[in-house]
């Protein structure tokens, strides 16, 4: 699924209206030509002469992920993911970044974006009235436990917390926590627990 979704990025930033071939697609991605012509065979996918079209492969990695229909989306916290992902439209394939919110008026007001930026307090009836079904969490400079119950009494059936701090969401809601920092943190033990091994 993860391989799906890379080759569906790649595809819809970089290589819309050509063809390319597995090992061009196999580059993008770090993967291997063998890999990419499995995963596509699944889907029922076959090379055209000599590459795959990529207009032709797009809709079939959309259908396949579930991603035929974006979901619009509200992102609490302007900095320092909210500001990239506000500004980069697609850069998340299936989501459509609809609102975004902070607790600082001051930063609402110096952000420049086209998406409508809200003050914190409003989540709730933004989500509500905009019919946002995903929350991201992407500032722990305001209460994330707050921010994702404003999301969800709004109507947001889901929840991406990119902040370090922990959120209890009800049993129906998706959750998915991934921040920074946890990652540098396990990738830093990672490497000097192999130093130590080499010791």
């Amino acid at each position: 699924m993860i391989r799906l979704y890379l080759y569906l990025k790649t595809l819809d930033q970089d290589w819309q209206d050509i063809k390319l071939t597995s090992d061009e697609l196999a580059k993008a991605i770090q993967s291997t030509a063998a890999t990419v012509r499995k995963d596509l065979s699944h889907l029922k996918c076959s090379a055209e002469g000599w590459g795959y079209q990529a207009n032709r492969l797009i809709p079939k990695l959309k259908e396949s992920l579930l991603l035929k229909r974006s979901v619009k989306t509200g992102i609490a916290g302007l900095e320092p993911w909210g500001s990239l992902l506000l500004s980069r439209k697609g850069f998340l394939p299936g989501v459509e970044v609809a609102a975004g919110f902070d607790s600082s008026m001051n930063k609402i007001e110096m952000t420049s974006s086209s998406i409508p930026l809200h003050p914190s307090y409003e989540i709730a009836e933004v989500f509500c009235r905009m019919e946002l079904l995903l929350g991201i969490i992407s500032s722990y400079g305001d209460n994330a436990q707050q921010t994702a119950d404003r999301m969800i009494k709004g109507g947001a059936i889901a929840i991406l917390n990119l902040t370090p701090c922990p959120i209890r969401v009800p049993e129906n809601i998706f959750m998915y926590q991934s921040d920074f920092q946890s990652g540098i943190l396990k990738l830093l033990s990672s490497i000097n627990g192999s130093l130590l091994n080499k010791e």
